[in-house]
């Protein structure tokens, strides 16, 4: 695929020495890797990967569900208490996630630091049940815990930096929860308003911005689940036809529904790279990439032509994570064999030919810029 396709008149002499040298600076041609499952496991997942590649999940087990991680083309089986999940990894190779003690039924956010330590991040007052979601370079986690709210618990946003912060329920309703931090500790995700309406939120020292919705229907609802350290955030909700859509919320907190792949309704996006690439998913089951000028691309469909022995062994349902690298995790079917069929694993897919290297990037924001502002005037929301 030619990287430079599509480019014209003035950036055109711009960049087109770049291109030239791109073109050969990496591969990217459809190379994929399961996760593996743990012994006597039969599923996985891929959920967070940080820019050297190295990949988070969980494996089921014989002995109970275990973290994954993944570097190198091995995966190492993180010990399980009685049910480990990894959820994300940051550049540091910290880990956070949740588990279960064999003490106890209750599930703790945890993080584990690159030379093995692991911390508990505990739970609120006279809560219970903690979930570490994602961690950024500065060791900041976030995720969500149960929390003493009048006479039972709801679930409330947190914050862990050695101490679990309860972060409230932020837009005046029920609950909150939050999903992603960037760099600069901009924290996004849900929470009910005053009103009962579920919208999606960012949040950074005590302020929080309530973000849009891109329906004007009383059920409308919005989530946010990525941010990237531009501020750039992604997440879905209801668009005007009533379906759920992939949304990218501006500085303002507008939301506009992504373009749809071709006979697709609905979509879902989970996370945005530092250079405006975004990941999610079609129907619930068809793995999406909309690359940085918002075009929509099957990664399933896209295996199929670049490499076709992997993808007739594999169905990508859910893409989850991608680094700057152009490096995308998430969840499919594998076909194991005869016998078992197609299991769900974890994979980690090489798509860097679809996603511009970072100085290519930089030179092509302006333009890319413009083709989401006029993809976003003609949207059918």
């Amino acid at each position: 695929m030619h990287r430079c396709a599509g480019i014209s008149g003035r950036f055109y002499l711009l960049i087109v020495g770049i291109c030239a040298v791109a073109g050969h600076a990496r591969g990217g041609a459809g190379d994929l890797w399961s996760i593996g499952v743990h012994s006597g496991g039969n599923q996985s997942e891929a959920f967070g990967v940080n820019a050297s590649g190295v990949v988070v999940g969980y494996s089921s087990g014989a002995d109970g569900a275990s973290a994954v991680l993944f570097s190198g083309g091995t995966s190492t089986f993180l010990a399980p208490i009685r049910y480990t999940e990894g959820h994300n990894i940051n550049n540091l190779g910290t880990i956070v996630g949740t588990a279960t003690p064999i003490s106890t039924s209750t599930y703790k956010g945890f993080v584990r630091t690159a030379d093995g330590t692991v911390y508990d991040a505990g739970i609120l007052p006279q809560g219970g049940q903690t979930v570490l979601k994602a961690v950024n370079d500065s060791g900041i986690a976030v995720g969500s815990g149960y929390a003493k709210q009048g006479s039972g618990v709801a679930k409330h946003a947190v914050l862990y930096d050695g101490t679990l912060h309860d972060l409230g329920t932020l837009l005046g309703g029920s609950f909150s929860y939050a999903d992603d931090v960037n760099a600069s500790g901009v924290i996004v995700g849900t929470a009910q308003d005053g009103n009962n309406r579920t919208k999606a939120f960012r949040y950074q020292n005590g302020s929080v911005q309530e973000l849009g919705l891109a329906s004007p229907s009383a059920s409308a609802f919005a989530e946010a689940t990525g941010i990237n350290d531009a501020g750039l955030t992604v997440g879905y909700g209801t668009a005007a036809t009533g379906f759920v859509r992939a949304l990218l919320f501006d500085a303002s907190g507008a939301a506009t529904p992504l373009t749809l792949l071709n006979g697709q309704s609905s979509s879902r996006a989970f996370d945005v790279n530092g250079l405006g690439a975004i990941v999610g998913n079609h129907g619930g089951d068809r793995a999406t990439l909309w690359t940085p000028a918002g075009t929509p691309i099957d990664l399933d469909a896209w295996l199929d032509q670049v490499n076709p022995a992997a993808g007739a062994l594999w169905n990508l349902r859910q893409a989850t994570a991608i680094n700057d690298g152009g490096i995308i995790v998430g969840t499919g079917t594998h076909f194991e064999s005869a016998q078992l069929g197609f299991l769900t694993r974890g994979f980690v897919l090489d798509a860097s030919s679809l996603v511009p290297e970072p100085l290519l990037a930089a030179l092509l924001a302006p333009l890319f810029l413009l083709r989401r502002a006029r993809r976003a005037r003609s949207a059918i929301r």
